[in-house]
C-alpha cells in the first residue's frame, strides 16, 4: 500500500487536476470505499471524522519511523507526554509574539533577494527556501554556518541545511519510512543533522524570562521551570529538529501557490492588488484557496487499530476492520459539494473552516498558523515587487526542486493600480487554462 501511496503522490504534484477527477469518482461511488485492510475516505464529513477521532485512527504509528531525529508530535499518538510537548511547544511558537517575529524576519529576507533576481529566476532555490531557511534560523536561534554533509555535495552552511530540510522534511507526507528505498540515505542524514543541532543547541543560552527570544533559547528557560514537559537539551533538539523540517512543507505550499495563483490572469490580478495595498490578510486567503487546487498533502494516511465504524452522510454504517490503513483525501474533502459550495469556482472568500491545508483536531499541524502568516508575508513582497509570469515545475521526488519563471521588476515607486477610480479586482476568477 505505501508504494501505490507513493506513486499516487508523486502524480498528483504532476497532474493535480487529474487526481482531483479520479478522486470525485471515487467520491460519487462512496465517500467511504474499500474493503480488507486498504481504505479510501473522500467526503468531507468523512474526512472531518476520522481526523477528529485520533484514538481510532493513529496518525504517530503511520509516521514515527520517518522521524529521523527522534521522537517528535508527528510522530507521537495522543498520550499525556504527547500532550504536554505539545503545550510546551505551542507557548513558544503559535502565540501573537513568536508569530508576528517570524513573519517580519520573513519579510525582511525577502527585500534582498527580490532585489537581485535576475529576468529568469528559480523561484524555488533563489528565493522561496532561502528566505524561509534564513527566517527559521534566526527565529529558532540556531546559528548554521556549521552545518555540513558527507552524504550531500553542497556549501556548507544555509545551502546544508536546505537539503537536510528537503530530503528529511518531505518524508512526512508519505506513507513509507522513505520513499523508494531512500531509507539508508535519509538515516545517515538525519543522523548528521542530529549532531549539528546537538552542538548549536548547547551554544544558545536559555532566554531571561517568558518574554520572547527564540524557540530555542524560549524552551531552556522553560525548562527551568516547575512540570516543564522538555527539561533535557536532547528533548529540545529533537523537538526544535521536528519543527524545522516542517519548514519543507511551507517551501513547497509556497511554490505551489504561486503557481495556482499565476496560471490565471484574474487571479494574478486579484493577488497583485492586494499585494500592492500590503493587505497580507487577503494575499494568504488568495494562497489559501489556491492550494485547495494544490494542496501540498493531497492524501493522508491513518492506521486503524481495531474494529471502528464510520457513518456517512448517506447514513450507511461501514466497518473499519483492525489493522487496515485508512487513506484519507483532504483534496476530495476541500472539493466535496455538500460542504464547500461552488468548490469548483476560485473564490478566495471562503470561510477558514473550508480547508484542510493544516489537517483538524488533535493532530492540526502547530506550526499552522505560522504558515499562514509566513506565506501570506512572502507573497506580498513577491508580488508587490515583481510581475511574474507563468513559469514551470520540476520535482525531486516530492520536491519541488525547481520552480523557474520569468519576472520584471517594478519600479521603487510603481503601483499599477494606485490611479484606478475602481476595484480592479475581477468578480469572476475562473479560468482553466492547463497547468504549465
Amino acid at each position: 500500500m505505501s508504494a501505490v501511496v507513493d506513486f499516487i503522490e508523486l502524480a498528483a504534484l504532476r497532474y493535480p487536476e487529474a487526481l482531483r477527477r479520479i478522486l470525485e469518482v471515487a467520491r460519487e461511488r462512496g465517500p467511504i470505499l474499500g474493503d480488507g485492510n486498504n481504505v479510501l475516505v473522500t467526503g468531507a464529513a468523512e474526512v472531518r471524522e476520522v481526523l477528529d477521532r485520533p484514538d481510532d485512527f493513529l496518525f504517530g504509528v503511520v509516521h514515527a519511523k520517518k522521524m529521523k531525529l527522534g521522537r517528535f508530535l508527528l510522530g507521537m499518538d495522543v498520550s499525556p507526554t504527547y500532550e504536554a510537548e505539545k503545550r510546551a511547544l505551542r507557548q513558544v511558537v503559535t502565540g501573537r509574539q513568536p508569530v508576528d517575529h517570524f513573519a517580519a524576519l520573513v519579510r525582511k529576507h525577502c527585500g534582498p533577494l527580490i532585489g537581485r533576481m535576475s529576468a529568469t529566476v528559480d523561484l524555488t532555490t533563489g528565493f522561496i527556501e532561502p528566505v524561509i531557511v534564513a527566517a527559521a534560523a534566526e527565529f529558532y536561534g540556531i546559528e548554521l554556518s556549521g552545518a555540513a554533509s558527507a552524504y550531500i555535495n553542497v556549501a556548507p552552511g544555509h545551502p546544508t541545511f536546505t537539503q537536510w530540510m528537503r530530503k528529511l522534511g518531505s518524508l512526512l507526507p508519505s506513507a513509507a519510512p522513505a520513499p523508494f528505498g531512500l531509507e539508508q540515505l535519509t538515516d545517515a542524514l538525519g543522523g548528521e543533522m542530529l549532531a549539528f543541532l546537538s552542538d548549536a543547541v548547547s551554544d544558545v543560552p536559555p532566554a531571561t524570562s517568558a518574554k520572547f527570544e527564540s524557540v530555542v533559547a524560549n524552551l531552556k528557560w522553560q525548562a527551568s521551570q516547575p512540570d516543564a514537559a522538555l527539561t533535557k537539551d536532547d528533548d529540545i533538539v529533537r523537538c526544535v529538529g521536528g519543527l524545522m523540517l516542517a519548514g519543507s512543507a511551507m517551501a513547497k505550499a509556497a511554490a505551489l501557490a504561486i503557481h495556482q495563483l499565476v496560471r490565471c490572469e484574474n487571479r494574478k490580478a486579484a493577488v497583485e492588488y492586494a499585494a500592492l495595498s500590503g493587505n497580507v490578510a487577503e494575499v494568504a486567503a488568495h494562497a489559501w484557496e489556491a492550494l485547495r487546487f494544490q494542496p501540498v498533502f493531497p492524501l493522508l494516511p491513518r492506521y486503524c487499530p481495531r474494529l471502528c465504524h464510520l457513518r456517512t452522510t448517506r447514513g450507511e454504517l461501514r466497518s473499519i476492520p483492525a489493522g487496515a490503513t485508512v487513506l484519507i483525501s483532504p483534496l476530495a474533502a476541500m472539493f466535496d459539494p455538500r460542504s464547500v459550495p461552488n468548490p469548483e469556482q476560485y473564490i478566495p472568500t471562503r470561510p477558514s473552516h473550508t480547508y484542510l491545508h493544516f489537517g483538524e483536531g488533535t493532530h492540526r499541524c502547530l506550526a499552522g498558523v505560522m504558515a499562514q502568516r509566513a506565506i501570506g508575508e512572502l507573497l506580498t513582497q513577491l508580488f508587490a515587487k515583481c510581475r511574474i509570469h507563468r513559469g514551470r515545475m520540476s520535482y525531486d521526488g516530492p520536491v519541488v526542486d525547481r520552480y523557474v519563471v520569468k519576472i520584471e521588476q517594478r519600479q521603487e515607486s510603481t503601483n499599477d493600480y494606485a490611479k484606478c477610480d475602481t476595484d480592479p479586482r475581477p468578480t469572476q476568477y475562473d479560468c482553466h487554462a492547463p497547468l504549465a
